[in-house]
């Protein structure tokens, strides 16, 4: 498993490499001192996980958590001096898994390390290999990957991981709470990652469900309109979420 190391200092990055050789797994390093080798290694070397710091030179870590969380969900835990309350809420309201703050001990920082791995690596998704075909939208469970008419579309680990779960219970009136535990996202169901990423997946989801007619934004097995607008309504009102089903 790789392991992105993110800070402008090379003695702190040795120093977090120098702790990933105690790991209960295999870890590799990977290393990078500012914004722009972040981001250019998470898209060459594809990090399991990003040990992220926040005084970095010309972009600093907030910037980089924010682009990244538009299109991924990989694990980042937050290794910065930055200690004061606004800045540890501002990280994980972006989405960062853990926040710690310097000087810290590599030790501390292994177990944190190995527990978000622990964590986000499990196996999500029940379904049986294979592929899942309905309609024009075509899942291949093995290899990750979504088609809609031919085309391949783009999803993130969380979304692809819902999208599968809904796809393999068609027919099924699915809690968003039971969602929430099938992609081993329980653990966030109150925090703002979880709230972007069932927001995010539900959007791609109804560009993507067989299901969807006519342009409606509704997702749900019911083929009165009425039920729909009634469901938005108390969405609207901030009322409990009703049961995702699809067909």
């Amino acid at each position: 498993m790789k392991v992105l190391i993110v800070d402008d200092e090379p003695d702190v990055r040795s120093l977090v490499r120098s702790a990933l050789q105690y790991a209960r797994v295999p870890l590799e390093a990977i290393e990078a001192a500012d914004a722009e080798e972040a981001l250019a290694a998470v898209a060459a070397a594809r990090p399991d996980i990003i040990v992220l710091d926040l005084a970095l030179p010309a972009r600093d870590g907030f910037s980089v958590l924010e682009e990244l969380r538009r299109t991924s969900d990989l694990p980042v835990i937050v290794l910065t001096a930055r200690g004061l309350e606004h800045d540890k809420i501002r990280g994980l309201e972006l989405g960062a898994d853990d926040y710690m703050t310097k000087p810290f001990s590599p030790r501390e920082l292994l177990a944190r390390i190995e527990t978000v791995l622990r964590r986000t690596t499990r196996p999500r998704v029940e379904a049986p290999r294979g592929v899942i075909e309905a309609g024009p939208l075509r899942i291949d469970i093995g290899g990750r990957r979504v088609f809609l008419s031919g085309e391949e579309v783009r999803l993130t680990r969380t979304e692809f991981d819902l999208l599968a779960e809904l796809a393999a219970r068609r027919g099924e009136a699915l809690p968003h709470e039971a969602l929430l535990e099938k992609v081993g996202m329980a653990h966030k169901r109150n925090a703002y990652p979880a709230q972007r990423a069932l927001g995010t997946s539900g959007a791609n989801g109804r560009r993507t469900s067989p299901g969807r007619r006519g342009g409606s934004s509704c997702v749900s097995g019911s083929p009165r309109r009425s039920a729909c607008s009634r469901r938005r309504g108390r969405s609207a009102r901030g009322a409990r979420a009703p049961p995702v089903r699809v067909r």
